[in-house]
């Protein structure tokens, strides 16, 4: 039982210091979306719409 009470709580303090970096704002820069279809394609309008909910947000 006590063999695994000193790596439990490494782990466990390791997982906790961890949790600090996955609080941060999302996104902290810009966001690029890269659309391999040709311009005016469907794939590329909804895209764009949805860069513009996106962009409101």
């Amino acid at each position: 039982m006590f063999k695994l009470a000193k790596p439990l709580t490494a782990a466990a303090l390791a997982l906790a210091a961890m949790a600090g970096t996955a609080i941060a704002e999302y996104p902290e820069k810009s966001v690029e979306f890269v659309v391999p279809w040709p311009p005016g394609d469907l794939e590329d309008v909804l895209t764009r719409m949805i860069a513009e909910d996106f962009q409101a947000a």
